[in-house]
Order: C-alpha cells, then structure tokens, then sequence
C-alpha cells in the first residue's frame, strides 16, 4: 500500500502530533490552519488560528486540542471520540513564553 498524502494545506506544515489512542492526525501550518485526518481522509473543515500554527498538542484523553503560533495566545478546541469538533473553543488559555533571539 502507498503512503497516504495529506493534501488540503496550503503553507509549510509545521507541526504534527497523533492523537493518544493513534486514530486522529493533526497537522499545523503556515496557512494559520489546524487540519485533522483519520484514515479514510480529514475530518470536517479546517480550524482557524490567528497566526502560523507552530504547535499542535492533544490532552493525554485526546479531548482536547491545544495550538499555538508566533507570540500567539494558545487556543484549546474540544473533540469528540472521533476528532471531531465540539462545542466552543476554550479561547485563550495562555501566551506563548517568550525566551528572545536564538
């Protein structure tokens, strides 16, 4: 079987974290998207972020999905069982560290 291409973004992917149970991908970019995939392909729309994704995280239960870029505020999304969106997003939930020039 040939490796499966994630196609939908459309900047640099820059992040990319598996759910704790192995079923959900979540991919970062440049495009300031949170893309989730499964298996058969994404799941739902992209999720919006307010600057390039740099980081994606998921919750040790995999309900929660935590993201963040540049200076950004971090923004948690609530997830079902399948990846899918639920509820509200938690919004702010802290500001990136800054630790200046490297």
């Amino acid at each position: 079987m040939p490796p499966a291409r994630l196609t939908g973004h459309t900047g640099r992917v820059t992040s990319l974290t598996f759910s704790p149970d192995g079923k959900v991908l979540a991919s970062g970019s440049q495009d300031s998207t949170v893309r989730l995939w499964n298996a058969a392909g994404p799941i739902g729309v992209p999720l919006a972020h307010h600057s390039a994704v740099r980081a994606v995280a998921f919750s040790p239960d995999g309900r929660l999905l935590v993201t963040a870029g540049g200076t950004a505020v971090t923004v948690a999304r609530r997830l079902d069982a399948g990846g899918h969106r639920r509820g509200p997003e938690t919004g702010p939930v802290g500001r990136a560290p800054s630790f200046g020039s490297v």
